[in-house]
């Protein structure tokens, strides 16, 4: 199969899946959702760390953090707008369950996040 009719086939793919009007709008809010946790993620996580009382976990990021200091924001929050689009335009429900999931880890990341800064400052 040639790369210009694969990549005609994944096009009508998700011009089908976007013609289902559940799947339309439940790709939409989980593309508004991913970058909402992605950016309390951001937040909880600068604000964790600000406390002396948490580490980045993630090699990749804590990597990013290293090299390019608070400029790593910025790519982060880049992945989690291409995963919206990423949903937004294909809504098939693999993708959907699948990018429902990876969200809900980030929000448990950044409510653990939040529950460390808590933690560290005696509110809890």
């Amino acid at each position: 199969m040639s790369a210009s009719v694969a990549k005609k086939t994944i096009t009508m793919k998700a011009a089908e899946a976007r013609a289902l009007p559940m799947r339309e709008s439940w790709g939409f809010w989980l593309a508004v959702f991913l970058v909402m946790v992605g950016f309390l993620d951001v937040v909880s996580t600068e604000v964790a760390l600000g406390t002396g009382a948490a580490r980045e976990a993630n090699p990749v990021v804590r990597s990013m953090m290293e090299s390019i200091g608070v400029y790593w924001i910025a790519p982060k929050m880049l992945l989690h707008v291409m995963l919206g689009y990423m949903v937004v335009w294909y809504p098939n429900l693999p993708t959907l369950l699948t990018m429902s999931g990876v969200s809900m880890l980030v929000l448990a990341a950044a409510v653990s996040n939040s529950l460390i800064y808590l933690h560290a400052t005696g509110a809890l």
